[in-house]
This record gives C-alpha cells, structure tokens and sequence, in this order.
C-alpha cells in the first residue's frame, strides 16, 4: 500500500467508524501496521490538507471545515486585459480548479488596471470581504502595504516582493542559462536578448540568467545585444519583439541568434524578422520563454523554456490554504524548475 492509499484509508476509517470520537496515532499505527512515526506524517499532511483536526491525543475530523465557504481573491498585476495571456490563463486556470477542489469561493479576479490606488482597495475589500489574496506578479511595495493591512492571509506568484509573504517562483535564470547553453552547442556566439523594461515591476532572473550564461561559455558580452524596451499602454509583448528584433538587427554586428523574454515576445521578433526577409534560423535563430500552445504552432516552431504554469497556481493555492490555517508558521519561497523544449526555431536537427 503506497502513502496515498493508506492516507485515503485513514481518513475513510475516521470518518465510518469514529466520525466524532477522538483517535490516538497508537491506535491508527496499530490499525495500518505501520510506525507512529510514519503515521504522525500522515496525520500531519492530512491535517494541512484540513481533512482532520489533530490535538493532544490523537486526531478526529474537524467538526467545521473553516476553509469551506471562504473567499479569495485574486489580484492579476498585467496591464493587458484580464485574459488575454496565455502565461496567466494557464495559471489562473490551475489555482481556480484547486480553489474548487478545495471548497474556496473565488471571490474575484481583478488586473492592477480595475484596482490601483489605496481607495480602489478599500473599497473592493469592503464590498468583497475575502480571508485570503493572491497576486500573480511584482506588485509595487505600496500597493502591497495597503492590501496586507486589510487582508490577513496574502500568497505571492512570479516575483519576490516581501519575505513575510509566502511566495511560489519559477527557476527563469536556470532556464536562460540552459537556453545559452543549447545556443552555443549550435555555434552561436553573439546572442542578443529582448525583454520588457521594469517588466511587471518584478527583479527579473531571466535577464540574470542569460548573462550569467553568457559569463559562462565566454560569449559575446556586448551591451548593445541587451534591448530593454520602454513598455507603455497599450504596447503588448508582440509589438516589444517586433521592436527588440530591429534594433537587434541595424547593429553593425548583429547577432545570430535572439533569444526573447517570453514567447509572446519571441512571435513578434519572429514576425519582423520573417517580414524583413530573414529565415529562422538559417540567417537568425529565435527562442522564447514560457512554452505557451502557439510557441508550437509557429512557423518554425518555437524552441523555448517550460514553466509549469498550471502547478504554480496550484501551489499558490495550497500554500494560501496552509497559510489560513497555520498564520503563525514562517513565510517560505518555492521555487519551481524550468526544462528547454528544443524545437525548430534555434537551428537544432
């Protein structure tokens, strides 16, 4: 029997035959035939899960789940549209479904854009009470003051804001330095890189992580294959590309190969360079970041870095959950991993 089934015996053996009588760890260990030892981690994950109560003897179910008809809200820092970025529906697509499965209310779901001055914050949290918030990216330090001096329970997505927050990352610098390497094996040795400036007000490691890499494979270091373009309303992450891959291409000496922010930034440098003449990747290479669903259907098709956009709003989730739970536990960091997904556009056979 592997640990999930015995959990869901435990739990089912609690339920039937003692629902509202206490249960000592001896007599559960006796029960499944296992050590207290082991049975005390089952009874701990299953009691941050909040499907049973532990105290001072045992463990018993609790006699009112206090998670079942909370609300949470949900603060998207992104200034194009609510659901027009594939990166975030993939995300808010994964916290919603564990919202559901874990008996949450999705109170609202709302852009910096809906909600941006102190008043506007006030004024929702009063109208929508909520017990728990989470923000998908780098909202300023000043905007966050005035929501966790309203909202008791705050999980951050995507950046690192405050260290008394709970916050789920992804690894951007290890996915650019994986992406240098692979455009190196090819015989790449001047790598430009487009990104967005002040990109969502986040510290961005994907920018890290490419000059990092770039540090070393002792590759071109020139500052001039950087291009950080001023974003502005309403300039989407196509238009950046579009903009990075001219600049990147009137130097004196351009790059063979661009790598791009994100994959939506990688489509417009890919259309410029395709408008222009240029093939990908006979004259240029381009690779993106993020493995949305039309970094595949692209012509060619996208080489790009994998982040696990579903689980992180799932891991946000629970995290929120344990954090309603245990308030008084210290904040943690997750960071989750990235993998390349080599497709066509980097030259690779």
């Amino acid at each position: 029997m592997n640990k999930q089934e015995r959990q869901s015996q435990i739990l089912s053996h609690i339920t039937e035959v003692r629902p509202d009588q206490l249960v000592s760890t001896r007599e559960l260990a006796d029960e499944f035939n296992v050590s207290e030892i082991t049975m005390r981690r089952d009874l701990q994950e299953l009691a941050d899960e909040g499907l049973i109560h532990r105290q001072h003897g045992g463990v018993m179910l609790p006699k009112s789940p206090t998670h079942v008809t909370q609300s949470i809200g949900i603060l998207l820092v992104y200034d194009y549209g609510k659901f027009s970025n594939p990166f975030f529906n993939e995300l808010l697509e994964g916290a919603d479904t564990e919202l559901q499965q874990m008996g949450y209310h999705l109170g609202f779901v709302k852009t910096i854009t809906e909600i941006n001055t102190p008043q506007d914050i006030q004024n929702l949290v009063q109208q929508q009470p909520i017990k728990g918030l989470l923000i998908i990216g780098g909202l300023d330090v000043e905007n966050l003051k005035v929501w966790e001096s309203l909202v008791p329970n705050i999980v951050m997505t995507l950046a690192l804001i405050n260290e008394n927050d709970d916050t789920i990352l992804f690894d951007g610098c290890g996915g650019m330095r994986k992406m240098v390497a692979h455009l190196k094996e090819l015989g790449h040795k001047r790598i430009g890189f487009v990104t967005q400036h002040n990109f969502h007000n986040m510290v961005d490691d994907r920018l890290t992580g490419y000059h990092t890499g770039i540090a070393e494979h002792g590759l071109d270091a020139d500052p001039n294959l950087v291009i950080e373009v001023q974003a502005s309303f309403p300039r989407i992450p196509v238009k950046i590309g579009r903009e990075g891959a001219e600049k990147l291409m009137a130097l004196d000496n351009p790059p063979s190969a661009i790598m791009c922010l994100s994959d939506l930034i990688a489509l417009g440098a890919m259309q410029w360079l395709q408008v222009n003449g240029y093939r990908i990747p006979q004259d240029v290479a381009v690779t993106g970041f993020d493995n949305i669903p039309d970094s595949s259907l692209a012509f060619p098709a996208l080489t790009t870095v994998h982040v696990h956009k579903s689980y992180l709003g799932k891991l946000a989730v629970q995290q929120l959950h344990k954090r309603i739970n245990n308030p008084d536990d210290p904040a943690i960091v997750i960071t989750t991993p990235t993998s390349l997904v080599i497709r066509q556009s980097s030259g690779a056979s």
